[in-house]
This record gives structure tokens, C-alpha cells and sequence, in this order.
């Protein structure tokens, strides 16, 4: 059976032109990162590879280390989201060696903000925030960008725009005292042409439709701890209304109080393909 492999120089991309159907699916490997699977004329398959994968460059890869913490590395750029590290004991980083470029938070709750301060001091990161969030932490001598919901912004790192969350937001001081620090919010970050979508800490509400048919999403992060958020059935919904490519559940077994079974949620997914993660567990895109 005869098979060709082309190197097209133009658009750097390896083409691989099958005779049978079956044998085209012998070349789809769920690892590469971008495979788009043409169907042509006379049964022909054509299937188009991102050479920088073949060649096992990895540029862009996301991991999860707990709760809500997820890590974003790029060619250039390591972006953290919500690092509540210290006193979380389901994280594997460090606050005291960590490397950020960005921390983009979702809101103001202390396991949110977490070690934000001290490693925006140590690393000189940015951290963008909403507004009053951003205000506040900037008051502390660390760089911010402030944002709110419905915004978004082209940086050099990739994309972020705010989207609405229902929650609350307040950061607590050690005296015991709370800090108003505005509306809470998702996350979608757009970078090296993907979509993650952190949703931080929320209900279920129906917006979440529209934001899924607005976006193609590549990756999602949906909280599934019940209590402070939505549990695992509202959950499932919010995947069959996000539509993201892979879904990851977060913020969940940190606390007694938010204590679920992430592999269950995964089997009762509809939409996309569910995957938990273990801790620094990490995903290609």
C-alpha cells in the first residue's frame, strides 16, 4: 500500500497522503499537537502535522498543581494562575523558587491570591487582576494591570479577557481583616493560537453557553467542589455549554468541605475530553 510523505517548505508542514481510511488513522496521534484529519476526492486522506511537534518542540504546555493553580509555559513566558501555594497542601511548587513572568488571578480570595505578593516582589512578574484587586495588591509595591469583566488586552505573553463569575471576592488580612477587592472573574487566556479557559470560582450560570460559542476552547479548568462553588452536576453542564476541546476539574479536595471524586466527574462528561490531572501533571497543546 503505498503512502507519501511530503515536506512542504512554505508552510512548514509534513503531509501524509493515505489510500485507505484506515491506514490514515494509523497516523493520528492524539499527542501531536495540532492534526487536522482532511477527508479528499477518491478516498484520498490527507493529514496535516505541525513539524515543531514531530520534532518533539514542545511550545506550549499547561499543568496543574493543585486547587486552583495552574501553570502556563510558552516559548518565552511562564504564566501563573491563582497561586495559592503556601499552606496548600496538594501543591508540588515552591513560592520560594517558583518562576513567573505573569500571575493573572481570578479574584481575590486568600486561596487565589495565595503567595501572589511574594513572588510578584521576588520575580518582578506582572499580575493582572480586576481592578480593585489589581489597586489593591499594587498598594503593596508589586507591578499590576487592572481589568474587569467583559475586558480584554494583547500582551506580549497572549490574550486575557475577563469573563463574569458568580462568587464573591475579599481578600482577609492577618488581623482579620476583609478586604473588598471588586467583582470575581474567569479567565480566558488566548496564546500561540490556543484558548484555556480558567474559570475560577463560580456557579453555574448560562452565560457560560454563549461563552462557549463565542470561543473555540482548548483547554478548560471548571471547579467541581460543591459548597463555594458549582459541584460535579453542575459541572457537567458547564462542559456540554463551554464545549472545550479537553476539560480539567479544579478546586475540589483541598478541604474537607470541597472533598469529590474528581475520576467520577470525568466519566459523567458528555462533551470534549475529560481528564483529571495529577498534581504537576502537565498537558500539550
Amino acid at each position: 500500500m503505498k503512502q507519501a510523505l511530503l515536506w512542504i517548505m512554505e508552510v512548514k508542514t509534513y503531509v501524509c497522503i493515505c489510500l485507505t481510511k484506515p491506514l490514515a488513522s494509523r497516523f493520528y496521534d492524539k499527542k501531536v499537537n495540532k492534526c487536522t484529519l482532511i477527508e479528499g476526492i477518491f478516498n484520498y486522506h490527507i493529514e496535516i502535522i505541525n513539524v515543531a511537534n514531530l520534532k518533539g518542540e514542545i511550545t506550549l504546555r499547561v499543568s496543574y498543581h493543585g486547587h486552583s493553580v495552574v501553570q502556563v509555559k510558552t516559548k518565552k513566558h511562564t504564566i501563573l494562575i491563582d497561586p495559592f501555594i503556601s499552606g496548600n497542601e496538594a501543591c508540588d511548587l515552591d513560592a520560594n523558587t517558583v518562576e513567573a513572568d505573569v500571575i493573572l488571578l481570578t479574584h481575590g480570595h486568600n486561596d487565589h491570591v495565595g503567595d501572589t505578593v511574594d513572588i510578584a516582589k521576588r520575580t518582578g512578574a506582572l499580575v493582572v487582576a480586576p481592578n480593585e484587586l489589581a489597586v489593591y495588591l499594587g498598594q503593596k509595591g508589586i507591578n499590576t494591570h487592572p481589568m474587569h469583566i467583559g475586558g480584554a488586552r494583547d500582551f506580549d505573553f497572549g490574550r486575557v479577557k475577563f469573563t463574569q463569575a458568580f462568587h464573591g471576592s475579599s481578600y482577609t488580612e492577618e488581623d482579620g481583616s476583609i478586604i473588598y477587592t471588586g467583582m470575581p472573574g474567569g479567565i480566558l487566556f488566548t496564546v500561540e493560537g490556543k484558548t484555556i479557559y480558567h474559570l475560577g470560582d463560580t456557579a453555574l450560570f448560562t452565560d457560560l453557553k454563549m461563552y462557549g460559542e463565542m470561543n473555540e476552547i482548548d483547554l478548560a479548568f471548571i471547579p467541581i467542589g460543591d459548597n463555594f462553588t458549582m459541584g460535579p452536576e453542575d459541572a457537567v453542564i458547564a462542559a456540554d455549554w463551554i464545549q472545550a476541546k479537553v476539560v480539567v476539574p479544579v478546586h475540589y479536595n483541598t478541604f474537607p468541605v470541597i472533598e469529590q471524586d474528581p475520576k467520577e466527574y470525568v466519566q459523567r462528561v458528555n462533551t470534549g475530553e475529560a481528564r483529571v490531572l495529577s498534581i504537576g501533571e502537565s498537558i500539550q497543546l
